[in-house]
């Protein structure tokens, strides 16, 4: 649904020297008697266009100059008299209750979007936007702006293209893939300059920016980020984990963010607050794979390296500050249109995606079949399994670990064992990354090597059993074999 935004309060007139009055709002009646919180409400709105309105459980204003959180009764207040002459008498209701009263009887929406999707979705508060600008078929802004940047193939810039497109796609909570923006180079350390990231911001300043996620961040602070939104303008869309350093990437926090069809956790001032999950995750990396669960929910998009030029940063800022509007109305265009229709076939989890936004960028069934390819190839953890077990059936994998340690790598009848701190540190040096002792076990369990089990032994001690011919153990197995070592 679309509503106006604030229009201006109606102020009684004054005299040519005072200027406007503002409209007196009082909590009582002028018999003195208390006014119905239902009759104060009705007073505020009715001067302001129908504001305040309760988004995402808080008390939300559109004012010309940005969108205003009332997160405290002290804020609403102090809201109150900026717009009204505010005489509140203390034997009628208090203030913080009036507060939780507006709260609750408030219109309530889910989000505030200053940017449109199509469709529109429901329990979005869309602000106003400019008309649409006419449509030149022979000067697309779209595929003007798509120039700015040297993609790796005609199917990389269709994808680019569909990453745009996603961000404005109203399509259900939690249907958007993960973007992964790589190169074409694979040469380690031959991934710089090739405009991952700015390639991923200036697609992202389109509909207001992003959130940058540090490699290390919890989830439980990144939520914390998400659901406490900037005074002044909506929520982004994007969110940019920029620049990834390991090769082996593995995060289940990330990817229940990519699939939650809402997003639950702490909001500043407003305790539990659950908002649906339309954000739109990106990854930048220098080659790298991902484990098997973040590849199968990932479309990886190349580039090919940039030609520098000075003013090239200014060139594309200027042109989205001119022609901001007329690309977003050409990818509505595009979602509006008649997509083809691809077949079920190889179809990848994102079925909903590929018809709402896939569909509608050129030679669709191509493109589709190389991001199924490219999601394969992404996919580590069938490749690491096998390299992580080849390394430690190697002989000299003892040396990799100090020496005073050798005697928890004893083999007996075709089993290696290795002491917990031993097996970290391996773990660390393969997926070149500091693993903490806690994560051992989900890290190897993600590799799914069953040949490799973990035994508590004395109640305390923690060893990993390896089966050198890869034979899988089984509990019973396992706890034959312990009770004799």
């Amino acid at each position: 649904m679309t509503l106006p935004t604030t229009n201006p309060i109606v102020v009684n007139p004054g005299d040519e020297n005072s200027g406007p009055r503002k409209p007196k709002f009082s909590n009582l009646k002028r018999n003195s008697k208390p006014m119905s919180p239902e009759d104060m409400l009705s007073q505020i709105q009715r001067h302001t266009s129908g504001w305040p309105k309760n988004i995402a459980g808080v008390l939300t204003c559109d004012e010309p100059e940005g969108i205003i959180y009332l997160n405290k009764d002290t804020e609403f207040f102090g809201w109150l008299h900026g717009r009204f002459d505010v005489t509140w008498g203390k034997s009628s209701l208090p203030k913080a209750e009036f507060f939780q009263y507006c709260r609750q009887h408030c219109e309530k929406f889910d989000m505030i979007a200053d940017y449109p999707h199509h469709p529109q979705l429901q329990g979005v508060y869309y602000r106003n936007r400019p008309a649409p600008a006419e449509f030149d078929p022979e000067d697309s802004k779209l595929e003007r702006f798509l120039d700015f940047f040297q993609f790796a193939s005609e199917h990389d810039r269709q994808l680019g293209k569909a990453m745009l497109m996603t961000s404005l796609w109203g399509g259900p909570p939690g249907t958007r893939p993960l973007f992964v923006v790589t190169t074409d180079s694979d040469r380690p350390g031959e991934g710089i300059g090739y405009g991952k990231s700015s390639f991923v911001q200036f697609v992202s300043d389109i509909t207001g920016g992003y959130i940058d996620v540090p490699q290390d961040e919890k989830l439980e602070s990144l939520k914390k980020r998400l659901l406490s939104p900037e005074p002044g303008v909506s929520p982004p869309r994007f969110i940019i984990l920029d620049n990834l350093k390991s090769m082996w990437f593995s995060s289940p926090g990330i990817e229940s963010l990519v699939t939650s069809r809402a997003i639950s956790g702490w909001r500043i001032y407003n305790s539990e607050t659950r908002v649906p999950n339309y954000y739109l995750l990106v990854i930048t990396v220098n080659g790298g794979s991902l484990s098997r669960d973040l590849a199968s929910r990932a479309v990886t998009i190349k580039l090919g390296r940039a030609a520098y030029r000075q003013d090239w940063v200014a060139e594309v800022t200027e042109f989205l500050s001119m022609h901001r509007w007329a690309i977003i109305d050409e990818v509505c265009r595009l979602l509006d249109g008649l997509g083809v229709d691809l077949p079920n076939v190889d179809s990848s989890r994102w079925g909903c995606w590929e018809k709402g936004v896939l569909s509608h960028v050129e030679n669709a069934e191509a493109v589709r079949a190389e991001f199924r390819l490219r999601q394969r190839q992404l996919d580590a953890d069938a490749t690491n399994a096998q390299e992580f077990f080849e390394m430690l059936r190697d002989p000299t994998v003892v040396t990799r670990c100090h020496p005073n340690r050798y005697e928890a790598h004893d083999e007996y009848n075709g089993i290696r064992r290795f002491c917990h701190d031993d097996m970290r540190k391996l773990l660390s040096d393969f997926s070149g990354k500091s693993i903490g002792g806690n994560k051992v076990k989900k890290q190897i369990d993600s590799l799914g090597l069953s040949c490799l089990r973990q035994v508590t032994i004395g109640g305390r001690s923690k060893f990993w059993f390896l089966r050198l011919d890869g034979s899988p153990w089984t509990d019973e197995s396992i706890a034959a074999y312990t009770r004799h070592s």
